[in-house]
C-alpha cells in the first residue's frame, strides 16, 4: 500500500496477503501512537498535526503461527500551521516590508499578481503598498500536492502633514 494525502488524511487500509494453502487468521495493524486494530480492512485517520511521513505496519499470522510483517509510510501534509507574516504589518506611504512564509521547506509558493510585491514566488516578498493590500498565496506540498490558500495585509498609513515637516526639517 501507498498512501499520501492533505491533513486530516482518513486511509481505508485494504489487506491483500494470502496464506496459501492455509488462512491468515490474525491481523495486526500497528498505526502512530502505538494505535492498533485487529480488523482485516481498518480504517485510520491521521490528524496529528506534524507534517511527516507516518510508518504503518501490518502482521498477519497463519493458523501455524507464522508471521509475516509489512511496514509503509504514509504520507500527510499539514499545511494549516502555515504562517505567511509581515514583518510589520502597519507601514507608511513610500516604505516597505518583507513578508515571510514559514516554516521554509518543500513547498511551491505562488503569490497572486500584486504590482506591489518583488516577484510572484518565494518564501519571501518585498511589498511596497501605496495602500492598504491584502495579498494572497497559494503553498503547495511537492510531495503531496495539497494545498492551501493564505492572505496577509500591510495596513499602508499616511503621514500627517505636521509630521511629515518635522521630518524635512521645515517648521
Amino acid at each position: 500500500y501507498n498512501y499520501t494525502g492533505c491533513f486530516p488524511l482518513t486511509v481505508n487500509f485494504t489487506d491483500t496477503s494470502s496464506a496459501f494453502p492455509d488462512t491468515i487468521t490474525t491481523w495486526s495493524w500497528q498505526f502512530t501512537n502505538s494505535n492498533i486494530s485487529n480488523l482485516q480492512n481498518p480504517t485510520y485517520v491521521y490528524d496529528d498535526f506534524v507534517n511527516i511521513n507516518r510508518p504503518s505496519r501490518l502482521t498477519v499470522t497463519n493458523s501455524f503461527g507464522c508471521e509475516a510483517t509489512l511496514t509503509e509510510e504514509v504520507a500527510v501534509a499539514n499545511l494549516v500551521d502555515m504562517v505567511v507574516i509581515p514583518e510589520r504589518d502597519t507601514i507608511f506611504k513610500g516604505e516597505f516590508t518583507p513578508i515571510n512564509i514559514t516554516p521554509a521547506g518543500n513547498y511551491t509558493i505562488e503569490w497572486m499578481e500584486s504590482p506591489s510585491l518583488e516577484s510572484m514566488s518565494g518564501f519571501q516578498q518585498i511589498a511596497s503598498p501605496e495602500e492598504t493590500t491584502t495579498y494572497n498565496v497559494r503553498i503547495t506540498d511537492d510531495e503531496t500536492g495539497c494545498s492551501i490558500d493564505k492572505t496577509v495585509t500591510v495596513v499602508v498609513k499616511r503621514r500627517s502633514p505636521a509630521f511629515a515637516g518635522l521630518l524635512l526639517g521645515t517648521n
